[in-house]
């Protein structure tokens, strides 16, 4: 079986299991454009390695960008955080993936102006942020510094920002009382029974 067939049989046998398409309603829902305007919100999508968080938010921004125009902003960006995860850093994978060119000696200020205007300016309804995990490596105030930098970017730019990693991610998100009181959205996601066995049946035929 091709890599690409053997992807899509993955895809459908995935989104064939229960509660999934209530997952995809409730990040819909967080994304609504019709909330914008709020304060800024923070979601979470947790769950063990490999359990499909990413297949998951990849397969809802396909659907929400389906009518984007070519070269455009999607209403739906992910972003993987770095790691070493850093203001500078984060800054720089959000600018790539807004589209936006990476300014030589450009500071940290300008450079959330910058992410900030193409969030809003471009249409975009929702930030993902994928391996949010990786954040618990940074220890001490260059935590807090990070968790800062984040709550204020969901705040300018009144974009929600959906936290996406391990269970992990819920350590950052309450490191900060104000990026706590922030989250709206939780969701938990499940190793499925019999799902790795199924998969591995399709790897061989």
């Amino acid at each position: 079986m091709t890599t690409d067939k053997f992807a899509e049989k993955i895809h459908e046998k995935f989104f064939k299991v229960g509660g999934i398409n209530d997952f995809l309603a409730r990040l819909e829902e967080f994304s609504d454009e019709r909330n914008i305007g709020w304060e800024g919100r923070i979601g979470s999508l947790t769950g063990e390695s490999q359990v499909g968080k990413t297949q998951l938010v990849r397969a809802f921004a396909a659907a929400m960008n389906a009518s984007a125009a070519p070269g455009s902003i999607p209403p739906v960006v992910i972003v993987e955080v770095p790691a070493p995860a850093t203001i500078k850093a984060l800054f720089e994978v959000c600018l790539r993936a807004l589209g936006a060119p990476i300014l030589r000696s450009e500071t940290i200020p300008a450079m959330e102006a910058r992410v900030v205007h193409f969030l809003k300016e471009g249409g975009a309804r929702l930030l993902i942020l994928d391996e949010f995990q990786h954040l618990t490596r940074v220890k001490g105030s260059a935590l807090d510094t990070l968790c800062d930098a984040i709550k204020s970017l969901v705040n300018k730019s009144r974009r929600p920002i959906l936290a996406v990693g391990t269970r992990e991610v819920h350590r950052v998100l309450q490191h900060d009382p104000q990026v706590k009181s922030r989250q709206t959205l939780a969701i938990e996601l499940h190793p499925f029974a019999g799902l790795d066995r199924d998969l591995r049946l399709l790897d061989q035929h």
